[in-house]
């Protein structure tokens, strides 16, 4: 009987402290796409012929790219999650859609140059 109360509490305890975790991971994943959206409008006010730099979004990738590679590349966090047990998703699918974000970024959008 103490076993069974043993284990129940040391499951309770764990369970809250990964949800505390995957609060936090996600409250600090939100905050750095809430940054990069205001440096795309940051990038948006500041252009002067508003139609001709819209049709460019001139600079606007030049001014994300850091941040936006650095979240992606913290996204394959959620591949651990799925992986060690934090979350129930299946790490393979999870690694898919990671990596092939992470593949446009790093492999296509910032090898070429813009036309």
């Amino acid at each position: 009987m103490e076993d069974k109360k043993a284990a129940k509490n040391s499951s309770e305890k764990n369970s809250f402290l990964s949800n505390l975790y995957l609060a936090i991971y996600n409250i600090v994943s939100s905050a750095g796409w809430l940054y990069l959206l205001y440096l795309v409008v940051r990038s948006a006010l500041a252009w002067t012929n508003k139609y001709a730099d819209l049709q460019e979004s001139r600079n606007v990738y030049a001014n994300v790219r850091e941040p936006l590679k650095f979240l992606l590349a913290t996204a394959f966090l959620e591949v651990v999650h799925a992986v060690v047990g934090l979350v129930k998703s299946n790490p393979a699918i999870v690694f898919v859609q990671c990596f092939i974000r992470f593949l446009v970024i790093w492999g296509v959008a910032d090898v070429f140059q813009p036309v």
